[in-house]
């Protein structure tokens, strides 16, 4: 197994998406919910580092103690995903966006998350994108709490900037399974 390490700008977005969504109550038991060690490092953090996927999953496990049940957990990691991919899309990138189809960006998905990853893998079908469908597998990401509902978002906040209006249905991640091996998602829109 490769080093299970993500890029330091990830867990910087957590963190300002914590501070630009939460009153200062929520913030202070969501960064309660934080592993100290992840708290203590957040101010020396270098944005293009790699650092721990267990400090990511840290972050994502306060985010999820904001919610009171799975569909408010779910909500929550969702936001915090598309807030995530908003953040880490420079103006090229944004430009790019525009001008790409959903077959397109979904090819492009597992070069985005080797990007910000040493491990694990996000991989797309785009078999049946004329119909308005495509599917998307993570894996290789078992013990990365709740990454699975994040990605979500990622992914949400992808189709969307490609001019589509999408729903994104995954199966794997659950608050009773938190950090599963495998989370499948497939993307729909009308053609």
């Amino acid at each position: 197994m490769s080093e299970r390490l993500t890029r330091g700008y990830a867990i910087q977005q957590i963190a300002d998406y914590i501070d630009r969504t939460y009153d200062a109550d929520a913030r202070a038991r969501l960064y309660e919910a934080i592993p100290g060690e992840v708290r203590t490092m957040l101010p020396d953090l270098k944005p293009t580092a790699w650092y721990p996927w267990e400090f990511n999953a840290g972050m994502l496990r306060g985010v999820a103690s904001i919610g009171s049940d799975e569909a408010s957990v779910y909500a929550e990691l969702v936001k915090c995903g598309e807030s995530i991919a908003t953040e880490a899309t420079n103006t090229f990138l944004r430009f790019l966006m525009k001008i790409l189809t959903p077959t397109v960006f979904a090819k492009k998905v597992p070069d985005f998350w080797r990007r910000d990853n040493k491990s694990g893998a996000l991989s797309s079908d785009t078999s049946e994108a004329s119909e308005g469908r495509i599917r998307m597998s993570l894996s290789d990401v078992g013990g990365y709490d709740h990454i699975g509902a994040a990605t979500v978002g990622w992914i949400t906040f992808g189709m969307k900037a490609t001019g589509k209006d999408v729903t994104v249905e995954q199966s794997g991640w659950s608050l009773d399974n938190p950090a599963p091996e495998r989370v499948d998602y497939t993307i729909t829109w009308s053609v």
